[in-house]
């Protein structure tokens, strides 16, 4: 299977458990990996035969402007939700990282991986 990477996608947030972390939004980097053919739009040269990358960053950034969620994996698992609901992908590998947010630590992240069969059930 074919695959599209978008990588340290940086978007922002109001995430988090404890009160301080709720006062205004939060960094987060996102590297997202969609499996999907290309086979077509290779031949092609259509942006009809593949994924609109920056329409998928849209709306993921749409979403971390909407959604206030305490837990990362929450938003994680929205993120593979709404891709694998609205583009052609089988399947879906997020890393939700939340730099800067523990004092001894470059980065807190965590990954997931959804797939369509693993949704229709």
């Amino acid at each position: 299977m074919d695959k599209i990477h978008i990588e340290g996608l940086q978007l922002f947030a109001v995430i988090g458990v404890y009160d301080w972390e709720r006062l205004s939004p939060q960094k987060l980097i996102v590297d997202v990996v969609l499996h999907i053919s290309l086979e077509q739009a290779a031949m092609t040269d259509s942006l009809e035969d593949t994924v609109d990358y920056a329409q998928v960053a849209g709306d993921l950034e749409t979403l971390t402007n909407t959604c206030q969620p305490k837990l990362l994996e929450h938003l994680a698992g929205k993120m593979c939700q709404l891709i694998l609901e609205n583009y052609p992908v089988q399947t879906v590998e997020i890393k939700l990282s939340k730099p800067d947010i523990l004092a001894k630590a470059n980065n807190v992240a965590v990954q997931m991986v959804r797939s369509k069969l693993a949704t229709e059930k």
